[in-house]
């Protein structure tokens, strides 16, 4: 395993999250008034952790959204269902 993907791995654990859609409301609302998509957010604490973290993940095919503060940390969002897919992979195999 690259040093990319443990070290992603290991910041999603600290504080990571997985956000999906939810298809009942899409059907309900439709595409033009229900915008959630599928997302990626990791929690950092600095802005050097964002700039390392940005690099992991064009090492792994990914690429970040633009980061922004919450409460009094910085989260970084990884948007499309391919970053779900991915990071859900990840995570399965440091379980084994």
């Amino acid at each position: 395993m690259s040093t990319a993907t443990s070290s992603l791995r290991a910041l999603f654990e600290r504080g990571g999250y997985i956000r999906r859609p939810d298809l009942d409301r899409l059907d309900e609302l439709g595409s033009q008034q229900y915008k959630k998509g599928y997302e990626v957010r990791l929690v950092l604490h600095t802005q050097t952790e964002v700039r390392q973290t940005k690099r992991w993940l064009k090492e792994v095919g990914l690429s970040a959204g633009n980061p922004f503060v919450k409460h009094t940390r910085i989260v970084l969002p990884i948007y499309g269902e391919a970053a779900v897919d991915w990071f859900e992979k990840a995570l399965r195999k440091s379980r084994r």
